[in-house]
């Protein structure tokens, strides 16, 4: 069985911000997708945990018994930005075989399942005892630019990414702990804000907000960098692969 490609961290590390650094106006657009979706999201979750209720009529819906449908609505809008996030990357890198010549809203809808699928079972994999989905994580970080491909179908997408980067998921893990590690610290602080001022409410969520998008935003480019790696196609970080 193939191992797959075989990168350092420090490799990947590299890539990610000169593919990032040498596209800024498109990881400027990236940014604020992302800061859209994690902010509106932020608002929302607050919301959900206060005591707070909305009445229209004879009607009245209590803010928590939103917070599953909160939950749904937010992965998929995730999913669609992320995957629209790394269409625009690959664009921008100005790849020879991805997202060519094809429909953007289909192309993006199919990396929005891939997303979606792939998420469901890293959290599966963390309920069950966190490694697994820790190596999930790691070996289907290249599935959804994968997908973008139009020559390429969900199933070999994900299928592609797990095998491929089998002898690369200790680096690739290890740059995705450094980039998720301050999302972590910054939601592992307990922030009360009962009976905090609105204003410091509204620092805090905005200060989330950015620390989640600049995460997520790295994470994507660290899945286009692995697709490229994966397709041979490393023209644009020539001198970091070499």
């Amino acid at each position: 069985m193939s191992e797959g490609i075989r990168l350092t961290t420090g490799h990947l590390m590299r890539a990610t911000f000169e593919l990032l650094g040498n596209n800024r106006g498109a990881a400027t657009l990236c940014f604020l997708l992302l800061f859209a979706v994690q902010g509106a999201s932020s608002l929302v979750f607050y919301l959900t945990e206060t005591p707070n209720s909305w009445q229209t009529g004879n009607y009245r819906i209590e803010w928590s018994e939103l917070w599953w449908l909160a939950i749904i609505v937010w992965v998929i809008a995730l999913a669609v930005v992320t995957a629209l996030s790394i269409l625009i990357l690959l664009k921008s890198a100005h790849t020879r075989s991805f997202a060519a010549e094809g429909d953007g809203a289909l192309l993006v809808a199919k990396g929005t399942v891939v997303y979606v699928i792939t998420t469901i079972g890293i959290i599966l994999g963390l309920i069950a005892l966190i490694i697994p989905g820790l190596i999930l994580l790691s070996r289907w970080i290249a599935a959804v630019p994968l997908a973008l491909r139009q020559d390429i179908s969900i199933r070999s997408a994900i299928s592609r990414s797990y095998n491929g980067t089998r002898g690369s998921t200790f680096a690739i893990g290890v740059c995705l702990v450094i980039f998720y590690l301050p999302s972590f610290l910054f939601s592992a602080i307990d922030f009360s804000f009962g009976t905090a001022p609105d204003l410091e409410i509204a620092i805090m969520l905005f200060m989330e907000s950015g620390v989640l998008s600049i995460t997520d935003l790295l994470a994507a480019a660290l899945s286009v960098v692995v697709c490229l790696a994966l397709a041979g196609e490393r023209s644009e970080l020539t001198d970091v692969f070499a």
